[in-house]
């Protein structure tokens, strides 16, 4: 597990495209097992009648947040001598990788004992 434990901004594009396949790859072995626990004859009946004001509503509501994410990481920088400000690249890496924990798991809030 060292070679995860660096960053991956300067890497080459054909490791990041192989990790990207790779995150892909058990996200659909994830939804795969969930539709399979869940039965496929019933995901596949929710999936040709989905809700769509709820699905509409459920992106609408994700898009917002990935907005208010981008633009408050502006103020990032400034707690605790952090860089002054990051590139509009860097921003969106920043939260579409946090996104991607939350997405994960539907959207759920783990608590922490702390």
């Amino acid at each position: 597990m060292g070679f995860l434990s660096h960053s991956h901004v300067g890497a080459k594009p054909h490791r990041l495209a192989l990790l990207t396949a790779l995150a892909a790859a058990l996200y659909l072995a994830g939804g795969l097992a969930m539709a399979y626990a869940a039965g496929f004859a019933d995901v596949w009946h929710r999936a040709q009648h989905p809700s769509w004001p709820w699905l509409a509503a459920s992106l609408g509501f994700v898009l917002l947040a990935f907005v208010g994410y981008y633009f408050g990481y502006r103020g990032v920088g400034t707690i605790e001598n952090g860089p002054d400000d990051l590139s509009h690249g860097d921003r969106l890496a920043v939260v579409a990788a946090g996104f991607g924990g939350f997405l994960e798991c539907g959207g759920c809030i783990h608590e922490r004992n702390l």
